[in-house]
């Protein structure tokens, strides 16, 4: 399938107002986002406290759960536009959230079942992430900029990402199921926000077949390659190593990659292409440190931060370990005002 822009309702064109579906796509941003990273706010504790894990062990395995999360987003960008609909592989991605971290929330008592669940979370991560934001870009008014528009979408993000590294951890403290059992709920939500179709219908993104297999066939195909997936993320966070080597061939594969697409650019593309690199390395650079605060970040206000906030003999604010990553995430939130 290819996807083309379809003409938002003249109403909205001629009062310079956003549709309703954009409300819709926000408020399934913010409780998608919360479900994933409040269950990765209270990751690492979990697998120390509830799994055993010796630290060194523990922040591999957080480590490697990032990693995987941000590369299926390539994977849900392949899959969005070849076998099934923007739309839909959002919804595939909310449904398979929601099912993990229900199943987080009903056994997490074993090593196993707990990378499973994490395995499924990681993907769902990929499928939702991408398209939602193409779903979103879908509603650009003509004649305006994306600025107004994405910054919402990051406004509905980090929302969601700073309420769940708060509320989360504070509700799982001796109670992991509640902890997880409520990013399950929130993802719940997401899943009937996106499945509500009289506004995604309003979005500007429509689909248009370009091929003759049957949707049942695309479907089918769809869950199938997913099901793979989620496999191999599995075997890469049961052996570290796996995912070591995996990383060692990504550093000389991608390289490789972005030399072939430079030789097969013309001279304006190789322009744009170059300004995609600039881009993508200044994102990397953020990542680098983005990624300590679920962490190392953690693991420092663990051993050496006191969880206490004095205003001179009293105690104002009292913050866990796990707690410390929404100052981060608000921190973003209120810059994007």
């Amino acid at each position: 399938m290819t996807y083309v822009s379809r003409p938002l309702d003249d109403r909205n064109i001629k009062t310079g107002r956003y549709p309703r579906s954009l409300a819709q796509l926000l408020v399934f941003e913010a409780t998608d986002r919360f479900g994933f990273y409040g269950l990765q706010g209270i990751l690492l504790i979990y697998l120390i406290q509830g799994l055993n894990f010796p630290e060194a062990s523990a922040n591999l395995t957080m480590a490697s759960f990032n990693g995987l999360s941000s590369v299926a987003t390539l994977f849900g960008g392949a899959i969005a536009g070849r076998l099934i609909s923007v739309r839909s592989t959002v919804a595939l991605g909310a449904a398979m959230q929601c099912f993990a971290l229900s199943y987080l929330a009903w056994s997490n008592s074993g090593i196993i079942t707990f990378l499973i669940g994490l395995a499924f979370v990681a993907i769902a991560n990929g499928l939702t992430r991408p398209n939602t934001a193409t779903l979103v870009s879908g509603l650009i008014m003509p004649g305006k900029r994306s600025d107004e528009l994405f910054t919402w979408y990051a406004f509905a993000v980090n929302l969601g990402a700073g309420i769940a590294f708060f509320i989360v951890p504070y509700v799982a403290k001796g109670q992991w199921t509640a902890g997880f059992g409520l990013c399950a709920l929130s993802a719940g939500i997401g899943l009937l926000s996106i499945l509500y179709r009289p506004l995604v219908a309003k979005s500007g993104i429509t689909a248009q077949k370009t091929h003759h297999s049957s949707g049942m066939v695309s479907v089918l195909l769809s869950a199938t390659i997913t099901g793979i997936a989620t496999l191999g993320v599995y075997v890469l966070l049961q052996k570290p190593l796996y995912g070591q080597l995996a990383f060692l061939a990504a550093n000389l594969l991608v390289p490789l990659l972005g030399i072939r697409l430079w030789l097969r650019c013309s001279p304006l593309e190789r322009r744009r292409f170059a300004i995609a690199l600039v881009l993508i390395a200044q994102a990397m650079f953020y990542m680098i440190f983005d990624e300590q605060t679920t962490s190392s970040f953690v693991l420092l206000a663990l051993h050496d931060v006191g969880s206490d906030f004095h205003l001179g003999k009293f105690v104002i604010l009292r913050l866990s370990d796990s707690q410390f990553v929404a100052v981060n995430a608000g921190l973003t939130m209120l810059s994007r005002l």
